[in-house]
């Protein structure tokens, strides 16, 4: 079977803990994710190991996601990985993989709108997605 078309036993997804909106988008992804393949950790705390080798200079400007075993991606390949793990996404995901391009443009339109996107959510959300990410930090 394609390696595009393999689901990923497990995938930690690395997110930036200071980001409001980034957060709330870990906890939908989780939300999704029934089977508990995904495992959330902040960018923060995982530089100089898991993502040491993504570049510093890009590090914060996406989320990352690495499969057990694997190198850690970023931004639209990483979205294509949690994606493809979580069930009910799984076949966005597999398309996703067929246009990198699209989903990597994709991915950097609602980036490089945080500030705004994170507006939109009420801080009760946040503060809501913020504990149900760390709960499922500690499970």
């Amino acid at each position: 079977m394609p390696r595009c078309c393999t689901r990923p036993s497990a995938v930690t997804v690395y997110y930036d803990a200071g980001c409001g909106f980034c957060v709330w988008s870990v906890a939908l992804l989780l939300r999704l994710d029934r089977a508990r393949r995904v495992s959330p950790a902040t960018i923060q705390d995982h530089l100089d190991r898991d993502l040491a080798s993504v570049p510093a200079e890009r590090v914060m400007e996406s989320f990352h996601a690495r499969a057990a075993g694997a190198a850690p991606v970023s931004a639209g390949a990483a979205l294509t990985v949690v994606l493809s793990t979580i069930g009910l996404s799984r076949p966005i995901g597999l398309m996703s993989a067929t246009m990198p391009g699209v989903t990597d443009r994709m991915y950097f339109w609602v980036a490089d709108r945080r500030g705004r996107w994170a507006k939109l959510i009420h801080e009760s959300c946040k503060q809501r997605a913020r504990d149900y990410v760390t709960a499922r930090t500690g499970s």
